[in-house]
């Protein structure tokens, strides 16, 4: 991923593909797929995945007609990468728990 460039007050510009990235790590974290950053072990949370990948989908509906050619390419990537690897994670570990019922 490239580096964040720095904004007008030093600060790391803020993007929407930022953004993007940013729970497309969470969710390759939590699908097991790399290692968390903050201890170095891999975890697996379908769950947190899913919500992850969800969060993404309700950014691609509710942005629809204001994202750019290239934040609408890069969002459409992500997801479908995702989805396929949600898919195979939950055949290697089978179906994810039902939601829960209030």
């Amino acid at each position: 991923m490239p580096e964040p460039v720095p904004g007008p007050g030093g600060e790391p510009e803020r993007s929407l593909v930022g953004l993007f990235m940013m729970l497309a790590s969470s969710a390759v974290v939590s699908l097991g797929d790399a290692p968390d950053p903050l201890t170095g072990q891999r975890r697996r949370d379908l769950e947190n995945a899913a919500d992850a990948i969800d969060l993404l989908a309700l950014l691609r509906e509710k942005t629809e007609g204001h994202r750019s050619p290239e934040e609408t390419q890069v969002l459409g990537e992500l997801l479908y990468d995702l989805q396929l690897r949600y898919v195979n994670a939950t055949k290697r570990s089978g179906p994810p728990p039902a939601p829960a019922r209030p």
